[in-house]
């Protein structure tokens, strides 16, 4: 029972899900939580230094907040709890969840496991997103219960029946930041030359990389750089060639039989929506669609050299309208905290995985890089802030190296 309400909590932390009878998110909850038994736990063990870094580079990001809003003479309440005291919340929450779950799982609670937990989570979340798509009538039983986290009731509204969506930061842009960090996780899992679990994983690569493109095609992304880490290496390769040649049966089966067979319209409605890009090209002989002649609209950059340095203090405008009116991720941290702000925001989430890397045991370099990479392409459409999922990889890391602090702060 105790294993089932750490994996509950920790699905709903991951994906910011509130639910309707708490005051606040749960990932506030157990992170206050996790603050409190981290500050009990420094006075008795030492935390690692690139605790404190990491702290540090928050700071630092509430630092240059606080010196735009001086210089602008505005204050955004919107900058400090998106991106301050989010970050805050998910640091304690990964610290507390973590150690709770090495502390029943133990020795198995591995990179591997802790991969097999995140695929699941994507699958349960994929399933809700396909089920209240196709029987929109569920969805007021499910959002009465969990709302839709920082997405607004309009929005969700808006898109159903048009377009799957999962729960909590699970839609739209956030479908595709989760499935891009699991891809990448998979494909590291799949190019160790153990072949433990191998089939497991690679029909989760293929089920997220085909539906998950459906609920956000950001998740060609991930789809790229999870297969251009499993080819450049030469155990991969061989990997690759049979997911191409079991990709091209199943492609060939449904060719074989009349589409409207096997998928509704409904759900033909999607696979296009998904894969608008591709029957664009065949069509035309050019990847676009509509979201991408959108987001090219939202380039709006800024007009004066003071705000490309320090930004215009703001995020947004409201709780449903970003400031500029512009949603692409660069542009919005660069009006918040201008071009010194976004390098600060993405050394900050270099340090994170960096750190965390030590939980690799091969390929760390490329690892790392491909992350990076990740985080910048995305933020090239949204804001891509994927500090929480490598805070769960950073503390498992610490997990396996200081096992005896991590059982002392679980048993606090």
């Amino acid at each position: 029972m105790a294993k089932a309400i750490g994996l509950f909590v920790f699905f709903l932390c991951v994906f910011n899900i509130r639910i309707s009878f708490l005051p606040v998110s749960p990932i506030i909850i157990v992170g206050v939580i996790g603050s409190i038994v981290w500050t009990i736990s420094s006075l008795k063990n030492k935390h690692r230094a690139s605790d404190y870094k990491i702290l540090g580079y928050i700071l630092l990001l509430i630092l240059i907040g606080l010196i735009s809003s001086t210089i602008n003479g505005t204050f955004d309440k919107y900058y400090y709890k998106e991106i301050i005291i989010a970050n805050f919340c998910r640091f304690f929450t990964a610290y507390i969840l973590i150690a709770y779950l090495t502390h029943f799982y133990k020795d198995k609670f591995t990179l591997k496991f802790l991969t097999y937990i995140f695929l699941w989570f994507a699958i349960i979340q994929i399933v809700i997103s396909f089920t209240v798509y196709i029987s929109p009538h569920l969805y007021s039983i499910i959002f009465n219960l969990f709302s839709s986290g920082e997405l607004s009731s309009t929005k969700t509204e808006g898109a159903l029946g048009i377009r799957p969506f999962g729960i909590g930061d699970y839609a739209f842009f956030g479908a595709g930041l989760y499935n891009c960090f699991v891809l990448l996780l998979i494909s590291y899992i799949l190019i160790d030359q153990s072949k433990d679990s191998h089939i497991l994983f690679s029909i989760g690569l293929f089920l997220i990389a085909i539906l998950g493109t459906i609920l956000a095609r950001t998740n060609l992304v991930g789809i790229v750089i999870s297969l251009s880490i499993i080819l450049l290496n030469k155990y991969g390769r061989k990997l690759v060639c049979k997911f191409v040649i079991y990709a091209t049966i199943i492609i060939a089966l449904f060719n074989l039989f009349d589409f409207h067979l096997v998928f509704s319209d409904q759900m033909e409605t999607a696979f296009q929506f998904g894969f608008e890009l591709f029957s664009n090209y065949q069509e035309t002989g050019s990847f676009y669609s509509k979201s991408t002649d959108n987001m090219m609209q939202m380039y709006i950059y800024p007009d004066n050299p003071l705000t490309w340095i320090i930004g215009d203090a703001r995020l947004r405008l409201d709780e449903t309208t970003y400031y500029m009116h512009t949603d692409i991720g660069i542009l919005r941290l660069i009006y918040a905290i201008g071009t010194i702000g976004l390098l600060l925001f993405l050394i900050y989430q270099y340090k994170i995985i960096s750190y965390a890397s030590t939980i690799f045991t091969h390929n760390k370099r490329l690892i790392i890089l491909a992350y990076i990479l990740t985080v910048v392409v995305l933020n090239l459409k949204g804001l891509a802030d994927m500090s929480f999922y490598f805070f769960t990889l950073y503390f498992l890391s610490y997990a396996k190296t200081q096992p005896q602090n991590i059982s002392n702060c679980s048993n606090l």
